[in-house]
């Protein structure tokens, strides 16, 4: 089982971020466990150039970072990741444009539609995921969490994706879990208290990790 959740957290006053939290298991469908370290939170740094004195895109105007995080499929989480990260740090504009963090949610849930779609054809149920791209928009000067998630309302799986607006003034958090094949990704929310927040999820943790080691 995997357990992700993105808050927005306020207790510097002045300095809002977004805080992010999850387990580090990577486990075979059946729910047996592999390794106890997989890396399911990232940082996406976007690099923007633009024409410099040597008439080469070589001029660096824009750099910032955000998080990417995800739950369910391992291959399409990670790979996910690699395929994207170094696809925004190579942006060019004979113009100087810096991106909004709305262009580059597009840009991300385009890939996740493609290799989704790819891949679902060969393991059904086994390509199920969420992710979620958050941080801070230079452009519009706001905290943002992106959520890309699986949708059946068509009849098919297909990807779809949602921003969890007026972060400034929320107080709640976005959780991504998946509890194993066959079962369906959920989303929820859950009070915005950090300290309670991480006691919540080590102390459930721990119960999953014990009854694990019990069989």
């Amino acid at each position: 089982m995997t357990s992700v959740v993105v808050w927005p957290n306020y207790e510097v006053p002045g300095h809002p971020a977004v805080w992010v939290t999850s387990d580090s298991r990577i486990s075979r469908a059946e729910g047996e466990p592999l390794i106890e370290d997989g890396a399911k939170l990232f940082g996406l740094p976007v690099v923007c150039r633009g024409v410099g004195e040597d008439k080469f895109f070589s001029d660096i105007y824009f750099a910032h970072s955000f998080g990417y995080c995800f739950a369910g499929s391992t291959l399409m989480g990670q790979n996910a990741y690699l395929a994207i990260a170094p696809l925004l740090t190579t942006l060019i504009s004979t113009e100087r444009y810096i991106p909004s963090m709305d262009d580059v949610a597009t840009f991300v849930f385009k890939f996740l539609c493609r290799t989704f779609d790819a891949f679902k054809v060969r393991v059904a149920a086994g390509a199920l995921f969420e992710a979620s791209l958050f941080g801070w928009c230079h452009v519009r000067r706001s905290l943002q969490i992106w959520h890309f998630h699986p949708n059946d309302s068509s009849g098919t799986w297909e990807m779809t994706r949602s921003n969890v607006r007026q972060l400034q003034r929320s107080r709640r958090a976005l959780a991504l879990r998946c509890y194993g094949r066959g079962q369906r990704l959920t989303k929820g929310t859950a009070p915005c208290c950090p300290a309670a927040n991480r006691r919540q999820f080590l102390s459930l943790d721990r119960r999953r990790r014990a009854a694990s080691n019990s069989k």
